[in-house]
């Protein structure tokens, strides 16, 4: 396998302005073949280089490696289904309009819930009145009841529209089925078990944990008034504590891969912390609206043009996250890349990693003899 290529774009990637740093890693038949740092991990407020051991917000990465993760676990133990009705998980979440939403439509964003809500600034608000509100248990039960009133913005399974909201009930439905904060439930079934001590949500009010490497930076938050830096970048997030449904996780390219590594596995029938059947519903397309490239918490190639480029081959699972950081998994060959980037910061005004992206999957393919 030859990766100069690879290598020679990643280094073009810094120096273009993509991103300031990051961290590349090739996976072939299962094996690392290829792992690389570039660049800078901050540029502010000094600038700080990269390393292998340098920890990511992953930003919407959070979806699947957590949040689908910790609800599959909750399916294993006969806990709740794929088809069981938000409304009967979450009074709030009440309606004739939607009745008939199910986990498995918030799953594959076609439930009908808009894409987006600035929640954090009717908590900004509140603040105002209630100081101290911002990143509490109080903030977070505020949030929550917002997101489940929240007006449908189309038709149930009339259409596909990707959504935070609907994984911000889901993170929700873990903690109500669970007893247990989203954040100590991944730790206990997931991260600890797989001897995952670099991967964690922060709290906001709390320190990173002692034994956190460095961070890669992320944006020089307007709102914040603060370079983002070991606390999570999204806003309504922050201002439910750091651990939400949807963004929050922390993690390095090495315990990415690991994660990764248990769907891969069960897909191809082992029995990881994840029961191979289950797994094999959750990395297929679904079929509830027509042409909508969305698996169970995992999206999938577009025909029409995908940041995973033309060489993944079906059935292929990945998610993008907005931090500058992704994932792409050819399942059958076992294959994956995954990139971990700082492209927001400074600024997320920097979109470059847009055109970037399908060009690194295809040169990686390529040398990985995928292409």
């Amino acid at each position: 396998m030859n990766f100069r290529a690879v290598d020679a774009r990643m280094g073009e990637g810094v120096s273009e302005g993509v991103f300031p740093g990051a961290v590349l890693m090739l996976v072939a038949r299962g094996t690392i073949a290829f792992q690389e740092t570039y660049g800078q991990a901050a540029l502010l407020p000094a600038s700080r280089p990269m390393s292998r051991e340098t920890l990511f917000d992953l930003s919407s990465l959070t979806k699947p490696l957590a949040t689908t993760a910790a609800t599959l676990l909750l399916i294993q133990e006969n806990r709740v289904s794929l088809d069981t009705k938000v409304s009967s998980l979450l009074p709030a979440f009440s309606g004739r309009e939607k009745n008939s939403i199910s986990l498995r439509h918030l799953f594959c964003h076609c439930s009908g819930l808009p894409a987006w809500v600035p929640f954090y600034e009717r908590v900004d608000y509140k603040e105002i009145s209630s100081p101290g509100l911002l990143g509490t248990d109080a903030a977070k039960a505020y949030v929550y009841e917002e997101a489940a009133k929240e007006p449908l913005a189309y038709e149930v399974g009339t259409a596909t529209a990707y959504s935070d909201l609907g994984f911000i009930l889901l993170g929700q439905i873990v903690e109500t089925l669970s007893g247990d904060p989203l954040d100590r439930f991944c730790r206990s079934r997931i991260f600890d078990p797989l001897g995952l001590h670099h991967t964690f949500f922060i709290p906001v009010n709390s320190p990173a944990p002692a034994s956190a490497g460095a961070f890669a930076a992320t944006e020089a938050c307007p709102w914040r008034q603060k370079v983002m830096c070991g606390q999570v970048h999204d806003e309504n997030a922050y201002a439910i504590g750091g651990t939400a449904g949807h963004a929050g996780l922390f993690s390095t390219a090495a315990e990415t891969h690991r994660l990764v590594e248990q769907w891969v596995k069960a897909w191809h029938g082992r029995e990881t912390l994840f029961h191979p059947k289950l797994v094999r519903e959750f990395c297929r397309i679904q079929e509830i609206v027509p042409d909508s490239t969305w698996a169970l918490g995992w999206d999938t190639p577009s025909p029409a043009g995908s940041s995973s480029g033309h060489y993944f081959q079906d059935p292929s699972m990945g998610h993008l996250g907005f931090t500058g950081t992704s994932i792409w998994i050819d399942l059958e060959r076992r294959n994956w890349v995954i990139l971990l980037t700082n492209r927001v910061h400074p600024s997320r005004s920097n979109e470059k990693i847009r055109k970037f992206r399908p060009e690194i999957h295809n040169l990686a393919m390529k040398a990985l003899g995928a292409a």
